[in-house]
């Protein structure tokens, strides 16, 4: 995971908008948010959770087969944020849908989208997983 440093506190949003931290929590149920720096994007924060789980998994980034972004922010819709991700951590058997391991295609893509669409974003990897077309490592 990765998230940025800067939180936001509820209390902060009400000394500059017409509300309470109370009204906030009681309709939605969140207490801070974080707000990245000008440095951080989309694709940054990905890179390094990306990063920190293949480190966690022991994995190496070209066994990465598939990579999935899901976003309510990307940094450009082209190119996708998973492709940007795939270039940074070097994920060179993700996405190309050139290159093949055991006969079968890499994949990348990004979804776009916010709430329930975030859990629609991990569905194809269900779904390959399932049809034997990735690997999944736990």
């Amino acid at each position: 995971m990765s998230v940025p440093s800067r939180i936001l506190t509820n209390e902060e949003l009400a000394r500059t908008v017409d509300t309470t931290s109370e009204w906030i929590v009681e309709r939605t149920g969140i207490r801070e948010r974080r707000v990245a720096s000008p440095q951080q994007t989309t694709a940054s924060l990905a890179t390094d959770a990306a990063l920190k789980a293949l480190a966690a998994a022991g994995l190496s980034p070209r066994q990465v087969q598939l990579i999935i972004v899901a976003t309510s922010s990307p940094e450009h819709i082209f190119p996708a944020t998973a492709c940007l991700v795939q270039d940074r951590i070097g994920a060179s058997s993700a996405g190309s849908g050139r290159e093949r391991k055991n006969d079968q295609f890499s994949r990348s893509c990004s979804r776009i989208g916010s709430c329930g669409r975030m859990l629609i974003a991990l569905m194809p990897t269900w779904v390959l997983s399932r049809a034997g077309q990735t690997s999944t490592h736990t």
